[in-house]
């Protein structure tokens, strides 16, 4: 059984953080961006300030009772003169629970819970990911997904809209 469990600093700060070890450990086969530290651990500083108050929302993913990964979200982010838009900011599935429907249910249960205009940003080298993103993403029929190469970014954009007709 799937849970998503909203986070607390209070309670997950540090469950996330070595969650976050093993997310940059399955980039860093994608690149010499990802690098450990001299004390050897990756930098974890993206998370320090991703409890403060605002648009950020954390949560845990557990299955069947144990910790199986997280998902950052970035909340109505300012988009020009368009309406705001979501970001998936940050998600990861332990590999022993992926191919098993664990990703797609905890990335659909995010979407469904925002409705809204959501971007999906994939390193353009981590083929499995665009994958993934591109079969959860194709199940929302209601606006076509976008998706655009940008390689000044090294990644892939993919924008859609789930927001209620």
């Amino acid at each position: 059984m799937v849970e998503i469990i909203p986070a607390s600093e209070a309670e997950h700060d540090r469950l996330l953080r070595n969650l976050y070890q093993f997310y940059l450990y399955e980039f860093s086969r994608l690149g010499p961006d990802w690098r450990v530290q001299e004390d050897g651990r990756f930098d974890e500083s993206d998370l320090d300030d991703c409890w403060e108050p605002g648009c950020r929302r954390i949560f845990m993913i557990r299955v069947d009772g144990a910790w199986a990964g997280f998902i950052i979200v970035d909340l109505d982010l300012p988009d020009g003169d368009n309406p705001p838009v979501n970001e998936m900011s940050e998600f990861f599935v332990m590999p022993p629970y992926r191919r098993q429907g664990v990703g797609e249910t905890a990335a659909r249960w995010a979407f469904d819970q925002f409705p809204g205009r959501w971007e999906v940003a994939i390193v353009d080298s981590n083929a499995e990911a665009l994958a993934f993103w591109r079969r959860v993403l194709a199940r929302y029929p209601a606006d076509p997904v976008a998706e655009v190469h940008r390689p000044e970014e090294r990644d892939y954009l993919l924008a859609f809209d789930n927001s209620p007709n």
